[in-house]
């Protein structure tokens, strides 16, 4: 029987440091709530030309969206991960300056399979669009949950690596090594040979 995505367990981000070229501490994202979480990879081609004919198609990477919606997050969590600033008064300060160089981070996904597997996706860097602030106005006696969508625009690493996806039914996943490090620091794969 083939594995099939019924749910998400966790989500966490760690801010990147392009700079030092490291990820910071691994956070929990949303701590309760639903969470949906969509990865859409594009891809780009280029025809190559040799005068009047076309040769080849080259093949790139295009652009990498993550659309996630949550019930909640918490104040501090929003404001790390569009380095925002928190006021003494509570709140979150909206600067476009800060916004305009809000870091690169890393998401993390635990998704739970039919017949009690896992599958745990990694996407290494990006950056978060503010999302828009609305609400709907609730109907007499009738609750009216309203979602956060949050969206962002993720790159590859310089070794070109942008995203892992690991299953515990994959050959050579040890559960016990793996679920040391998960959660705890973002995992970087380094290529069977």
């Amino acid at each position: 029987m083939k594995s099939v995505i019924t749910g998400i367990e966790k989500v966490y981000y760690s801010i990147y440091d392009e700079k030092a070229d490291k990820f910071g501490v691994v956070k929990s994202l949303c701590e309760d709530g639903g969470i949906d979480f969509e990865v859409k990879v594009g891809e780009t081609s280029t025809g190559l030309d040799s005068g009047n004919k076309q040769v080849g198609l080259e093949y790139g990477l295009g652009k990498i969206d993550v659309v996630t919606s949550i019930t909640s997050l918490d104040t501090p969590v929003y404001s790390e991960i569009y380095g925002l600033q928190l006021a003494t008064t509570g709140g979150i300060i909206y600067n476009s300056k800060r916004i305009a160089n809000r870091p690169y981070i890393a998401l993390m996904a635990e998704k739970t399979l039919n017949g009690g597997d896992y599958e745990y996706t990694t996407l290494f860097k990006g950056k978060m669009a503010i999302p828009d602030q609305k609400a709907v106005t609730q109907k007499e006696g009738k609750v009216e949950f309203q979602t956060l969508s949050l969206a962002g625009n993720f790159l590859p690493l310089a070794n070109g690596d942008y995203m892992t996806v690991v299953r515990n039914t994959d050959v050579g996943f040890v559960q016990a090594d793996f679920g040391a490090k998960w959660g705890k620091e973002v995992i970087l794969p380094t290529a069977k040979v």
